[in-house]
């Protein structure tokens, strides 16, 4: 191109127009593919720069979307963790109140147990009392009764002395009250 050009106006100053004329048009069309095929290298750079950052902007835009995922996942796992160890301590405070609740009826039970014991002890020991009671006044003293009224008919009957039938009944009935009385003293402690 340099080489068109010089001999261009080498000519022109010689006086051949026409040759410089020549030499100028390839000058310039030289210079003219030159330039074109800079600015189509230029505008192939810019292509390949503008497809290059588009395509980096879909791998970008892609790496976010991967970052994103991987964040939603990573908190969807997080999430999970925490809705699996915060299960795992409400069943433990579950089964821990359910323990409690448990030793509380067992707890009630053995009271309840207790209690029927206790009951049933009282039941029998005012049982006894009353067996007692009954046994202390009410035969007690009707064999008293009768003890004495044989006596005064022994008293006053001297000719069945002499059968001792009113000394075997007596005795009897003395043992009859003698047994009747141990019996009550027995149920009930000296106290009463």
């Amino acid at each position: 191109m340099n080489a068109y050009e010089v001999k261009a106006n080498v000519e022109q100053l010689r006086g051949n127009s026409k040759i410089a004329l020549e030499n100028f048009e390839r000058f310039h069309i030289l210079h003219d593919s030159i330039q074109k095929s800079r600015l189509n290298n230029d505008i192939q750079d810019l292509q390949l720069k503008y497809e290059s950052n588009v395509k980096q902007g879909v791998i970008d835009k892609q790496n976010l979307l991967l970052e994103k995922s991987k964040n939603q996942r990573n908190l969807l796992f997080y999430g999970l963790a925490t809705l699996v160890l915060f299960s795992l301590w409400m069943y433990s405070k579950y089964k821990d109140n359910q323990k409690i609740q448990n030793e509380k009826i067992k707890s009630l039970k053995q009271e309840q147990k207790l209690l029927a014991i206790d009951y049933l002890v009282k039941g029998q020991e005012e049982e006894r009392k009353r067996i007692a009671r009954d046994l202390h006044d009410g035969l007690g003293g009707l064999l008293t009764t009768v003890k004495l009224h044989i006596q005064n008919i022994h008293k006053e009957i001297s000719i069945i002395n002499d059968m001792q039938l009113f000394d075997k009944a007596e005795n009897l009935i003395e043992n009859a009250c003698n047994e009747v009385r141990r019996i009550a003293h027995d149920m009930i402690p000296d106290a009463l």
